[in-house]
């Protein structure tokens, strides 16, 4: 029987059972279960979780790029595009192509609305996570967002 979740413990627990049942076909039990515990998770994650602050698309690509310890020469051959061009990039007075997002997007394992967006979730400046889960996994800030892969710029590259 699901109860309240009062301590990390208890949420990671959860977590872990949500991850087991997310992905597989479920029946209307097992689905209303999955919603139960999700919306117990979400209370626990507004009530006792601080979010990172937002951070600007172009803030992302220098974050990716020095834990990987890549130059703006580095990205200026990962984009195919000369060292000017990378340099305005990441300067922020030149806007990224479609192309440039999608090799981005390949070689960090991000999603494309890391760079589209204003504003995405923040990093965490103290590891090479973003939001609370290391880049090369998908990224979900609360359990809604997991369950319903509602948030856009986190989805597969390959799908846009």
């Amino acid at each position: 029987m699901p109860r309240p979740i009062h301590d990390r413990v208890a949420y990671d627990n959860t977590v872990e059972a949500i991850d087991a049942l997310a992905g597989h076909k479920l029946n209307a039990d097992q689905e209303d279960y999955l919603e139960l515990l999700s919306q117990l998770v979400e209370t626990y994650e507004a009530a006792h979780l601080t979010p990172y602050p937002k951070v600007k698309g172009i803030d992302a690509l220098k974050f990716l790029l020095a834990k990987n310890q890549l130059t703006g020469d580095d990205l200026a051959k990962l984009l195919s595009v000369d060292r000017s061009t990378a340099y305005k990039i990441l300067k922020g007075t030149r806007n990224s192509t479609t192309e440039h997002i999608r090799s981005l997007c390949e070689r960090f394992s991000v999603g494309p609305g890391l760079f589209i967006a204003q504003e995405v979730a923040g990093i965490d400046p103290e590891s090479t996570k973003l939001g609370q889960t290391a880049f090369s996994e998908p990224i979900f800030r609360t359990a809604r967002d997991w369950r319903s892969g509602s948030i856009t710029h986190f989805k597969n590259c390959n799908e846009y």
